[in-house]
């Protein structure tokens, strides 16, 4: 995550961000909950977590340029460490989360990017992700510019 959002996030807002939204109880509650499925992709070699994906009910129902009570899940969460893009990793955990929507009826994948995580952007738009709204979210005492992703899962998954 650090490597991500240097240069995009103040040091002290990313601090924050880590404090209020990625805290110990935060992840405890994904856990936690039933309705979330999470992967967790290791290395062999002393089996090191180097990604995850956190699928997750949109809440409120909500999709993002769609319509209203349509089954929605979210990514709340994917992260792959650094050295580790580009390698197919990424591609892995969503292809899984898209199975696993698949399986639970969903209508469609949403997912909230920052504005300036290119490298993100791009991926998700090989997906066929489209950008269906804008958004933003607090970090310390700046709002960051997002975007709302969308993908109709009736396309099968990229492979």
């Amino acid at each position: 995550m650090l490597q991500t959002y240097a240069g995009i996030i103040s040091a002290q807002n990313l601090n924050d961000l880590i404090e209020t939204e990625q805290t110990r109880e935060d992840y405890r509650a994904l856990l936690d909950d039933p309705n979330v499925s999470i992967w967790l992709a290791e290395i062999e070699r002393g089996q090191a977590a180097v990604g995850y994906l956190a699928l997750a009910p949109r809440l409120g129902g909500e999709t993002t340029g769609g319509e209203r009570g349509k089954a929605v899940l979210e990514i709340k969460r994917l992260h792959v460490l650094h050295r580790f893009h580009r390698n197919g990793l990424g591609k892995r955990l969503v292809n899984e989360a898209i199975k696993e929507a698949r399986l639970r009826k969903a209508d469609r994948v949403v997912l909230v990017v920052n504005a300036l995580n290119h490298e993100a952007i791009e991926f998700y738009r090989t997906y066929g992700f489209l950008k269906t709204g804008d958004t933003s979210y607090r970090a310390g005492d700046m709002d960051y510019p997002c975007y709302l992703f969308s993908l109709d899962i009736g396309r099968p998954a990229i492979g």
